[in-house]
């Protein structure tokens, strides 16, 4: 059996919603890693959860007091 496609609209089950942010969170933070590693490049991922918390992935350590110092306030 192959997998389902999923419609693409906003999940109304805040839970539902919660869930599939923290699955898809890991997965797009691995890709993001093996893009940096692989390909060698330079990188900063910023997103928030749907609560509002800051969520970041970067390859240098000043990207991320730049990110820090511009989102203070979700820190």
């Amino acid at each position: 059996m192959g997998r389902v496609k999923i419609q693409m609209r906003k999940i109304v089950d805040r839970q539902q919603r919660n869930i599939a942010f923290a699955k898809r969170k890991s997965g797009l933070l691995k890709k993001a890693y093996e893009l940096f590693i692989l390909c060698d490049v330079q990188m900063v991922l910023i997103f928030f959860s749907p609560s509002g918390k800051l969520f970041m992935f970067d390859t240098k350590t000043r990207y991320c007091f730049l990110v820090k110092t511009l989102f203070k306030s979700h820190l």
